[in-house]
């Protein structure tokens, strides 16, 4: 549906890696690359958490989105792939 949807670009701006849709339900998807599970875990912080949720009730509002969303995490490490649903 759309990638690196950028919110607030003057202020404490937020971006969005992948927003994606099936039927009544809106996925935002942060995207991490790392050499370790652990390390692309880290590099989500608190503050990152409330920049891409305020970035996504922007999204939805605009949209007078209606339907449910979630937010995923896809983790990629090594030559592993790790997709987390309701990450948080």
């Amino acid at each position: 549906m759309r990638r690196r949807y950028v919110s607030g670009r003057y202020t404490n701006r937020a971006e969005i890696d992948i927003i994606a849709r099936r039927g009544n339900l809106i996925v935002f998807i942060e995207v991490k690359h790392r050499k370790t599970l652990n390390a692309a875990w880290g590099a989500i912080t608190n503050p990152q958490i409330r920049r891409l949720r305020a970035a996504a009730e922007t999204y939805l509002l605009e949209r007078r989105w209606g339907g449910n969303a979630r937010f995923d995490v896809i983790i990629i490490h090594g030559f592993h792939l790790d997709w987390v649903k309701n990450a948080f």
